[in-house]
């Protein structure tokens, strides 16, 4: 017999979860080998249970581990003496199960600004620096129409930085730039140095004549006869470049270039580039 806190009496058999699985205890009371009432069953049940769960973690606790609390569900700590006396594997295995470390990241030493040589450049490119001109490109097996362009050209000039802090005088780049553009516009562009065309100078005249046997007959003081091969953008660009070079180094008062350049354009969006450094 057995006498509950409420002073009801009820016969109590052999379960068979002293023996067997707790899962078994539902067999045993639905077969009705448990006489009892369902809730003093299902708190007998729950504290076997509980029982049962804090047996299998007394069990599986290494010697030495410390418990953090005695509340269920509480997690343990593994001691000092147990983790250097434990093997390799298990201290690996704790510290991979140890929650990430946010350190805080090491700020790069800071570069000064002035630590790399500095560069300055200038660039000059105004809507008035630009020449109308004919030409046709001409080269062994191939000849151009005689047509002409609306060219525009810029300028760019590096240089150290002057005791005055610039590196060259705008004006100065654009005077020369301009002097240039006003000699090669309106006029014919004949290359001397041609190897399929012959330029002859005549009273009053310039006749070219190409290998093929065509000839042409300008104006000398509409044609301009330049030292290149070809009156092609880049061939131009190379030609102003010198010109350039020199009158900027004949004007600039001594002032050592680092580099020059000149772009071409012969219409928006296409232009040729030459460039010489010193």
């Amino acid at each position: 017999m057995y006498e509950t806190p409420l002073g009801d009496r009820v016969s109590v058999r052999l379960s068979l979860r002293v023996l067997l699985p707790l899962f078994f205890d539902a067999v045993s009371y639905g077969c009705g080998l448990v006489r009892v009432q369902f809730h003093w069953f299902m708190l007998a049940t729950a504290s076997e249970s509980y029982r049962r769960s804090a047996a299998s973690r007394t069990s599986a606790r290494p010697p030495g581990a410390r418990r953090l609390g005695s509340r269920r569900g509480s997690s343990w700590r593994p001691s000092r003496a147990w983790s250097r006396s434990g093997s390799r594997a298990g201290r690996h295995a704790i510290a991979a199960r140890r929650p990430p470390v946010d350190r805080p990241c090491r700020r790069p030493d800071t570069v000064s600004l002035m630590a790399a040589p500095q560069r300055y450049s200038v660039v000059v490119a105004k809507d008035y620096l630009k020449f109308s001109a004919a030409h046709f490109i001409a080269y062994p097996g191939f000849r151009e129409p005689l047509h002409g362009h609306n060219y525009q050209i810029s300028v760019r000039v590096e240089a150290e930085l002057g005791p005055e802090g610039y590196v060259l005088d705008f004006g100065l780049v654009k005077r020369v730039a301009h002097e240039l553009c006003r000699e090669l516009d309106e006029r014919v562009l004949l290359p001397l140095e041609s190897d399929c065309l012959t330029a002859v100078r005549t009273e009053g005249a310039v006749e070219v004549i190409t290998t093929g046997g065509e000839r042409f007959c300008f104006p000398e003081s509409d044609v301009r006869l330049l030292p290149i091969a070809h009156s092609s953008a880049e061939e131009l660009a190379a030609y102003l470049l010198g010109r350039l070079r020199d009158a900027l180094r004949a004007e600039a008062g001594g002032r050592a270039f680092v580099s020059l350049e000149v772009g071409v354009a012969e219409a928006p969006g296409q232009v040729a580039y030459c460039r010489e450094a010193f």
